[in-house]
């Protein structure tokens, strides 16, 4: 301050239009807030501001290929009039009848438009997975995500009130409708696999959205959930046999063939520590209805690029949370909208300039990390298409056998990677 006389300092200090007060700054942020990003209360005025920030969303790029969707949450209540007579005046029953329209948020950024249009895993399979707590009101954020050479990318995004059955269906029509012409690399089915964790309400408007796409449960989920089941108390599984048990349901997971998942479902029930839990044998006899959806040995005919668990859609949640939304809480449902589709879109793109800024080659490195191309002499490749990246790479073990690897699709003839996973063959050429 650049005054020297004690008085005209001391009236300086008190004028609050200088030196305001805490309330002051806390009022002022307040009137910002409310003109930034309208009430956090949900009612008519936060649902008007939404309709309008979505408006000027897609005014801004209608160009660009963004477009958004909002169904606004509405109820109705309904009195139902009775009377004994027509001589007499109706009367009103106690009962009422509500009819509520769930809260609906679906977008599509000009990065997932463009990730829907060139990159072919959209069509081959895709990652689904939710979380909330995001906003005052819970809302849900369900994430749809694919695989590509540069790590997850997303597809679309859906706001949602709650997770009903009904709710989640709705969004996932609402989401198509804001999908560009051409979505899901041209499929028009949809994708070809869907992988979710183990929510039944998530699961069937899946399956009917996309009734022809494999649904496929994520191991990692599929194999939490048993363990805790396991430790559940009213189960009254000893603590030594948790281990036995987990493992014994591993063998079934991880069968490599069908005949090998058959024979050991049988030899699981004649364990002599599963034989001491008729409870827990009924459990995976319910799972067993299901086995097409969790055994690895029937997904050996799917593209899933080796991806048997949602780890692509966990850590989208993860950047979701943590970074953009940094731990925190948004204001209201207006400020999460942004979040999604301006925050995550910007870090998306950071993402993929850092690989494209001389860092492509450490990424494809550490992709196929471990696959021994070492061992793949460099003269046993042979170039058969350059421009459509096709090439054939003679067996290490046996030099009549030879691979034929599309590094255009990132597939080889090789046993493991069949379905898309990498191999070691890949990683020489």
């Amino acid at each position: 301050m650049d005054t020297c006389d004690e008085g005209e300092l001391q009236g300086t200090m008190c004028d609050r239009s200088v030196n305001p007060t805490l309330q002051d700054v806390s009022r002022l942020y307040s009137q910002w807030r409310l003109t930034e990003y309208g009430s956090d209360r949900n009612g008519k005025e936060l649902a008007e501001s939404l309709i309008e920030e979505i408006s000027l969303y897609n005014t801004a790029n209608a160009t660009s290929g963004g477009k958004a969707h909002v169904q606004v949450y509405e109820t109705e209540n309904t009195d139902q009039m009775d009377s004994d007579t027509e001589s007499q005046p109706p009367k009103p029953k106690k009962k009422k009848i509500c009819y509520s329209t769930p809260l609906i948020i679906t977008a599509c950024t000009p990065l997932m438009s463009r990730v829907h249009k060139n990159i072919q895993q959209a069509r081959e399979m895709i990652f689904c997975d939710s979380t909330s707590c995001l906003e005052k009101y819970n809302c849900s954020l369900f994430v749809f995500s694919t695989s590509s050479p540069c790590g997850g990318r997303p597809l679309g995004v859906a706001i949602t009130s709650d997770e009903k059955e009904r709710t989640i269906k709705k969004a996932l029509q609402l989401l198509l409708k804001v999908l560009p012409e051409g979505s899901f690399y041209g499929s028009k089915n949809g994708p070809k696999v869907v992988m979710t964790d183990d929510s039944n309400t998530e699961k069937a408007a899946i399956s009917q959205t996309w009734p022809n796409a494999h649904l496929l449960l994520c191991v990692f989920h599929f194999l939490q959930s048993n363990w805790t089941w396991l430790h559940e108390g009213k189960n009254k599984i000893k603590n030594e046999h948790r281990a036995i048990l987990i493992g014994k349901v591993k063998e079934l997971v991880y069968s490599k063939t069908e005949t090998n998942l058959i024979d050991a479902y049988s030899a699981f029930f004649k364990n002599d520590i599963v034989a001491m839990y008729p409870h827990f044998q009924s459990h995976i006899k319910s799972h067993w209805l299901r086995r097409l959806q969790w055994a690895i040995c029937y997904r050996s005919n799917i593209i899933t690029r080796g991806n048997n668990t949602n780890n692509i859609s966990e850590a989208g949640i993860k950047i979701v949370r943590e970074l953009v939304f940094g731990r925190i809480k948004a204001y209201n449902l207006i400020q999460m909208f942004q979040f999604v589709t301006e925050g995550f879109e910007t870090y998306m793109k950071r993402k993929l300039l850092s690989i494209a800024h001389n860092r492509f080659n450490n990424f494809i490195s550490t992709k196929y990390k471990g696959l021994l191309a070492d061992k793949i002499d460099k003269s046993s490749i042979t170039v058969l298409n350059y421009t459509n990246k096709m090439f054939l790479v003679n067996s290490s073990r046996d030099s009549k056998v030879t691979y034929r690897v599309d590094m255009e699709i990132g597939t080889c003839s090789c046993d493991i990677d069949k379905n898309g996973t990498p191999c070691s063959h890949q990683a020489a050429v």
